[in-house]
């Protein structure tokens, strides 16, 4: 697990601040046989059975595993956030544990109070085929169970919430991000070609994405087509209603009068009460709701194959 916080330049013209959480699991079951003295490791299917795996194939899963770590780490690092901790799992997850973990991360805010723009929640891991994510002991975490402890925690605050996951998607998850109504809610996940091994069980193109999807945010010299033909991995990226709706957090009118009488003389303190017109005097207000409209409209039926979350990366469509 991996805590990190982004903190960009906080003058009074720009107050953005991302807080972000990590979970990269690599998760292997260990079977007691019981007529024999040794153990043997298994990897799970989709359809729940399991089968055993090669040694061979166990190093080359957790070193895949590893290096995946060091590349969502590289992504923090490239847009200046902070890491606090990073575990890597080898034992699975327990729901208690990401309950208490993902609760605390949702109630994070910042040293002065008010709470973060941007929360990014990034999992790679185990999944059913519904698009759940795969618990120890056969528990399934729903995006209906996160969005309730997100709904708790973020109130009416405005916050956005970024999942990305690299993970085999089958749909499920971007269809009910499409109908939450009442959060800034995105997801960024991919779709992987066909290419599981029939004896192993074991899907190769997971893990894959991150890497690319990495490369295309960090990296000036990074061509990806994320149209090209005949992809193996297509990203795909689906939005809440209410998306388009989504503003940065803007200094208060107390915010600009402490900014201004901590920083100017106090000859000119009165000039700050001219310039604060009252938000009713607002011409433009008018046109809100429409406009509110059009972008929402824009966003359902016609989305951007690259969307800037205002942070430095963006979410991407094949």
């Amino acid at each position: 697990m991996s805590f990190a916080v982004l903190k960009e330049d906080q003058t009074m013209s720009n107050r953005a601040i991302l807080i972000a959480y990590c979970t990269s699991l690599f998760e292997w079951w260990l079977y007691n046989h019981s007529s024999q003295t040794y153990q043997t490791l298994l990897i799970p299917r989709s359809d729940g059975s399991a089968v055993p795996v090669s040694a061979a194939s166990v190093e080359e899963a957790s070193n895949r595993s590893l290096r995946l770590l060091h590349i969502v780490q590289h992504f923090f690092t490239h847009h200046m956030i902070d890491v606090f901790s990073c575990d890597f799992s080898s034992s699975g997850l327990e729901q208690a544990f990401v309950e208490s973990k993902l609760k605390s991360f949702f109630s994070k805010k910042t040293e002065d109070g008010p709470r973060f723009d941007t929360y990014v929640l990034y999992y790679s891991g185990h999944v059913y085929p519904n698009g759940n994510w795969a618990l120890t002991g056969e528990v399934s975490l729903t995006l209906e169970t996160i969005m309730q402890w997100w709904s708790k925690a973020n109130h009416d605050s405005g916050s956005r919430f970024i999942i990305i996951q690299d993970i085999n998607s089958k749909g499920s998850w971007m269809k009910q991000v499409r109908q939450i109504s009442d959060h800034f809610v995105a997801l960024q996940s991919a779709s992987v070609s066909k290419l599981t091994d029939p004896e192993t069980g074991v899907k190769s193109g997971v893990g894959d994405f991150t890497m690319e999807w990495v490369g295309f945010n960090c990296s000036k010299d990074n061509n990806a087509s994320w149209k090209e033909q005949g992809r193996k991995i297509k990203a795909i990226y689906s939005v809440s209603k209410a998306w388009a709706d989504f503003q940065f957090q803007m200094p208060t009118d107390d915010d600009i009068e402490q900014h201004w009488q901590h920083n100017f003389p106090a000859c000119t303190h009165p000039i700050i009460k001219l310039l604060q017109i009252p938000t009713s005097m607002d011409l433009c207000s008018v046109l809100s709701g429409c406009l509110s409209c059009f972008r929402r409209w824009k966003m359902k039926w016609l989305p951007p194959a690259i969307l800037d979350t205002g942070h430095g990366f963006k979410l991407v469509r094949s």
